[in-house]
């Protein structure tokens, strides 16, 4: 590479420091109408003669008239043309409820509120549920016991059985076959008899054998019944268009824990139910469903869950934001404790609180980190955030709308680029507090107590910008993205110039001035040294160096 190339990847004391000011466009500030949600389940129980024939049932919904209407139909069109996945997808419906909650207005004023009408957009996401429910396998042998007459229950055993068992019968009647076409039995009449009594060809073996077949048919289909497929859709309704897009990972977390909560709503009401007749609909689905109110309280809060959240975790960290931003980035493990005052122990209202503002900061962490996070639970009041460990290296992805590094080295054994022998000494320097304490002046206040407060000025920065953004958690999502990739896209800069600068020593001078000149120097040097490139090592050392010294001589 010529030495003009290089320079275009490096830049100047100036224009570093003018484009860290420069704060990323962020979108209008929006105003949130309404939030809907329709759970919808597919009923072909009156359409047993065409089996691709059904029709969407409403399982629970908040929707005006109007708006669940255009929500079947737009379910309807996706299902009839396999658009509809599980992974989710996003979407606009029509708004033709822009007036109804509007007051009646005399003529003369008509023409007037028309034209200062606000129209709304609602932005929506879809998805298809798929809910497994389990049979009671116990109470199917006694009821086979008292009515013959009933359908079997699935079992998975008993149709592998079923197909071994055809699969038998065919080969025995194969070499049957044969040993016709190999012996003559003309000899004796009375041995014919005995062929045709065995041989398959016989009208009783035939029987047996359309019998097993109608048998595993119809196993099959009790397989199919099995699984209970839901279409979700959630609707938001603002001035402007939202990317719901960006809480991709949110909704469908919140989609799966919705899949958990349905399956055990619909299984324990089975189990309750066994000895009584179960109350179920054309589709066989208990009535309670339609009714449960930890489902309707789930569905009502999904905004609240998927996007608010950001929103009251910046609210309650404030100005500790850096340190959680700087200890994220440098990959530390994070534990979570949840402290409310011993008279509160009890009040089941402070506990929900509590693990609200948990899932929260969980949430947030996540939203913020460049690895892939996963969590544990402790106990009820305490968890354990960490870096994957699934993966051994640090792999970029810049393609993927979230901009994460996918896995991490496993940072239990790495303390600022050295490995420690001594486990104990390392958890305790690696490990991250945040300790949420309930207010004694005000039970419905809440204070986070940190043991680290670790930072640089990069992380100062786009902590201000949260603060700026406090009350708007579509640009506060905007933020967390744009941080990401701000980090992802320094770093592989920084290591293209790392791998040239071992040509020379002017490339590595030039190294050493991006690295002077950054806020975030400190944290991409870490992240370059945890990848343990052999090539490159003496060269990180010598800038590591450097830069304490240059650090010194600003200091004094």
């Amino acid at each position: 590479m010529r030495r003009s190339q290089f320079t275009t990847l490096t830049q100047s004391n100036q224009d570093v420091s003018n484009t860290a000011n420069i704060s990323p466009p962020q979108p209008p500030h929006q105003i949130i109408n309404k939030t809907n949600y329709c759970l919808l389940i597919k009923d072909n129980s009156n359409n047993e003669q065409n089996d691709k024939s059904f029709t969407l049932k409403t399982v629970q919904s908040n929707c005006s008239e109007s708006l669940e209407f255009n929500i079947k139909s737009f379910i309807y069109q996706k299902i009839t043309k396999n658009m509809i996945y599980k992974s989710g997808s996003f979407g606009i419906l029509e708004n033709n409820n822009n007036t109804q909650n509007q007051p009646i207005n005399n003529d003369n004023n008509n023409h007037n509120n028309h034209n200062n009408e606000k129209k709304f957009t609602l932005s929506c996401f879809y998805t298809m549920i798929e809910v497994p429910i389990v049979h009671n396998n116990t109470s199917d042998v006694n009821n086979s016991k008292s009515t013959p007459s009933s359908p079997m229950k699935l079992s998975v055993s008993d149709l592998l059985e079923d197909e071994e068992l055809i699969s038998k019968n065919n080969n025995f009647q194969d070499d049957l076959e044969n040993l016709n076409s190999l012996v003559d039995f003309s000899i004796n009449d009375d041995l014919d008899d005995i062929v045709n009594d065995i041989d398959g060809s016989s009208p009783s073996n035939k029987n047996i054998a359309s019998t097993i077949v109608t048998k595993t048919e119809d196993k099959k289909k009790q397989l199919e019944n099995s699984l209970k497929e839901y279409y979700l859709c959630l609707v938001c309704e603002t001035e402007n268009d939202v990317n719901l897009g960006l809480f991709h990972l949110e909704i469908s977390e919140f989609c799966s824990s919705l899949t958990i909560l349905i399956s055990e709503v619909i299984n324990n009401n089975n189990n309750n139910n066994n000895n009584n007749n179960n109350i179920t609909d054309s589709n066989n689905n208990n009535i309670s469903i339609y009714s449960d109110l930890s489902i309707q309280n789930k569905l009502s809060n999904w905004y609240s869950i998927c996007i608010d959240y950001i929103s009251r975790s910046v609210k309650l960290l404030d100005i500790n934001i850096q340190y959680i931003i700087y200890s994220t980035l440098t990959g530390n493990t994070f534990k979570i404790i949840t402290s409310p005052l011993p008279s509160q122990l009890s009040s089941p209202q402070t506990l929900a609180t509590m693990k609200t503002i948990s899932d929260d900061i969980i949430s947030f962490l996540k939203t913020i980190s460049i690895v892939n996070l996963s969590t544990k639970e402790l106990s009820p009041n305490q968890f354990i955030i960490k870096p994957d460990e699934s993966n051994n290296s640090v792999i970029l992805d810049n393609s993927s709308s979230n901009n994460t590094i996918a896995n991490t080295t496993n940072y239990d054994s790495i303390d600022d680029g050295k490995n420690i022998t001594d486990n104990n000494n390392n958890n305790d320097n690696n490990l991250f507090i945040i300790e949420i304490k309930q207010s004694e002046e005000c039970n419905d206040k809440f204070n986070v107590v940190l043991n680290k407060h670790d930072d640089n000025l990069f992380c100062k920065k786009w902590s201000n910008k949260y603060i700026e953004n406090i009350n708007n958690s579509i640009s506060l999502r905007n933020l967390s993205e744009d941080l990401k990739l701000k980090v992802i896209q320094e770093f592989n800069m920084f290591r293209r110039m790392i791998d040239i600068s071992t040509l020379n020593n002017y490339l590595l001078y030039k190294s050493f001035l991006f690295l002077s000149c950054n806020d975030n120097s400190d944290i991409l040097l870490y992240l370059l040294k945890k990848d343990n490139i052999q090539d490159i090592k003496e060269v990180l050392i010598v800038l590591e160096n450097q830069l304490k010294q240059h650090q010194l001589k600003i200091n004094n």
